[in-house]
């Protein structure tokens, strides 16, 4: 089996509403692309508002070889999942302007992207803040610093059932 490329990519909301041009003038989006070739690639969004946590957990989670897609806040974190569709997203707590309980309570509300699994990544580590995560509806929450193994562990479980 070749290597599977798991960079990630942010794709600005027109350049995900893009559709990728095909032999005979039809337009696809990757994800239709990748189902109609057969190849099956867990992706999983990452979302933080610190560029220096992303690219670690995009390097992280990209020896995996999963397929990610990163977003710079909750807002772009929405958008990607609802072109996208990921089977996981990766919600750092609180980068403004829609932190990731925001996102996840988005995200249970819509039919269409309930299924999506949440892993809630913070720095607070209260039993409240653990309820919060659970009423909002996240499938994990992993305190900072969290270990590396654990989240691997966590995004490979809720990625592949």
């Amino acid at each position: 089996m070749g290597r599977v490329d798991a960079r990630c990519v942010r794709p600005s909301a027109a350049a995900a509403a893009a559709p990728l041009p095909s032999p005979g003038g039809a337009s696809r989006t990757v994800s239709q692309v990748l189902a109609r070739t057969g190849l099956v690639l867990k992706r999983v969004l990452v979302a933080d508002g610190d560029p220096a946590a992303r690219r670690l957990l995009c390097t992280l989670l990209g020896l995996d070889k999963l397929g990610l897609l990163e977003a710079r806040d909750g807002v772009d974190a929405l958008a990607v999942a609802r072109f996208e569709r990921p089977e996981v997203a990766v919600l750092d707590l609180v980068p403004p302007p829609l932190g990731g309980l925001d996102v996840c309570r988005a995200l249970r509300a819509d039919a269409e992207l309930a299924s999506i699994k949440v892993v809630i990544l913070s720095e607070r580590d209260q039993p409240a803040d653990r309820a919060a995560a659970d009423i909002a509806g996240a499938d994990a929450y992993l305190a900072k610093p969290y270990s590396p193994l654990a989240l691997l562990d966590v995004v490979q479980r809720l990625s592949w059932g």
